[in-house]
């Protein structure tokens, strides 16, 4: 039988992936009303850790995205580290990455195409992801965008080389963003106050092609030969601080 502390951990999880989404639907396609690439988008200069200020519908905090530009030059790979709400009211320091792919269009680099890994929506959804605007050291927007038929889903970010942006410029950015429609009243400020080093976590939730799994849970079989703590922990792609 699987310890309490799985039941727990495992609920935390549920509610990590719960909490993730972060967009606002709008109707037509992306493909109608495209966003604006920042023109002559230089990858080497955007590479690096940003930190979140604004980001669409989230509850989640401390969020850090990180672009680790490849060798090719034509894409990053990225990793979003943010700390979900739910910990606050669970024992546990717990933090959620997630990782993905960006692949720069040939002509212009500022719009990529966005794989989450493990999404098995990528497989059937393109997401397009585009830098709107940058200056590299200071602050960059971002723009996210998936069709679905005769709607799109549409995400918004402000990022920040610091944890912090004047309010001047939040808001200079905010109402630029308003071009693209997006619902400002939506866009929420994330806290990066009181935030824990990573390594001092007391679970890691890794959402890829392994952590993913959890989806499943009710129709997978290898639930039945979990007997321990351990076991579980290790099925659902989970580390634990040593």
């Amino acid at each position: 039988m699987i310890h309490k502390t799985c039941v727990v951990v495992v609920g935390v999880l549920a509610a990590l992936v719960a909490t993730g989404a972060a967009h606002q639907m709008m109707w037509g396609s992306c493909s109608t009303n495209p966003f604006t690439p920042f023109p002559d988008f230089n990858p080497q200069r955007f590479n690096g850790s940003w930190y979140v200020i604004k980001k669409l519908v989230t509850s989640s905090r401390c969020m850090i995205t990180t672009f680790d530009l490849q060798e090719n030059s034509t894409s990053f790979k990225v990793q979003e580290l943010r700390t979900p709400i739910i910990v606050d009211v669970t024992p546990y320091k717990a933090t959620v990455t997630n990782e993905g792919t960006l692949k720069m269009d040939r002509t212009t680099p500022a719009k990529m195409k966005l794989d989450w890994s493990g999404n098995i929506l990528d497989e059937v959804i393109n997401t397009v992801y585009t830098v709107v605007d940058t200056d590299y050291d200071t602050y960059a927007v971002d723009l996210e965008c998936q069709s679905w038929g005769i709607f799109k889903r549409v995400s918004a970010t402000i990022l920040s080389r610091t944890k912090e942006l004047p309010a001047d410029k939040i808001k200079e950015l905010e109402s630029d963003l308003t071009k693209y429609k997006i619902d400002l009243s939506r866009l929420n400020t994330i806290d990066q106050g009181n935030c824990f080093d990573p390594s001092q976590v007391d679970y890691n939730f890794k959402i890829d092609h392994n952590g993913l799994s959890m989806m499943g849970l009710l129709g997978d079989e290898n639930l039945e030969d979990i007997k321990t703590l351990e076991e579980a922990k290790e099925y659902l792609n989970i580390t634990s601080r040593p």
